[in-house]
């Protein structure tokens, strides 16, 4: 539902913004749709942060045993693990992990603490093969959440400053208009 919502804002953000961008130029519809998909963009990242971050930190965080299946390891720019645990009680359970090396296999035993939310895997022990014993602890991932809701925030500032900049222009332009009109009627009135 979060992620519905996230992808959904940040569509009709972006084409609020694609509208504004079709006005004539120096109109002031197009400065209006561009602040406008400003703010829902913001809003986008500003509720899915947020979102994310509170059901990442009010979520379960339980710990298994069992055995290691379906592990799938990656490599490149971002490496990571997705894999199973066959819990002792036989439930399955998924967990994603941001390490991939050779200390997970299948079919070895662990025990796992992880947030029931995403799956994000807190800790691992090995508990059987090559590598009994060796641990590996990993972050809940809030600071990307954190980050997102900074990142909606500082469009609403961009979008609040850009808009009260329009506004200056336009006072400032109906002010200047106002006075040609008043130093036309002089110059009417003198001769």
């Amino acid at each position: 539902m979060v992620n519905g919502l996230f992808f959904g804002l940040l569509i009709f953000g972006l084409g609020m913004l694609i509208y504004g961008t079709q006005r004539p130029k120096l109109s002031d519809e197009k400065r209006l749709w561009q602040v406008r998909g400003m703010v829902v963009e913001g809003l986008a990242l500003l509720v899915f942060g947020l979102a994310s971050l509170t059901l990442t930190k009010i979520s379960e965080r339980p710990r298994v045993s069992g055995e290691i299946v379906n592990l799938k390891q990656f490599s490149g720019k971002y490496p990571s693990s997705d894999f199973d645990v066959l819990g002792n009680d036989g439930k399955l359970v998924a967990v994603h992990s941001e390490y991939n090396g050779q200390a997970l296999k299948d079919g070895e035993r662990a025990t796992v603490h992880f947030v029931s939310y995403d799956k994000t895997l807190l800790d691992i022990t090995v508990l059987t093969g090559a590598y009994a014993g060796w641990r590996l602890e990993e972050s809940d991932g809030g600071s990307a959440e954190i980050f997102l809701a900074f990142m909606g925030i500082a469009l609403f500032c961009a979008a609040s400053y850009e808009n009260r900049r329009d506004l200056k222009l336009q006072k400032a332009a109906s002010a200047m208009s106002g006075r040609v009109a008043r130093d036309a009627k002089r110059k009417s009135r003198k001769s």
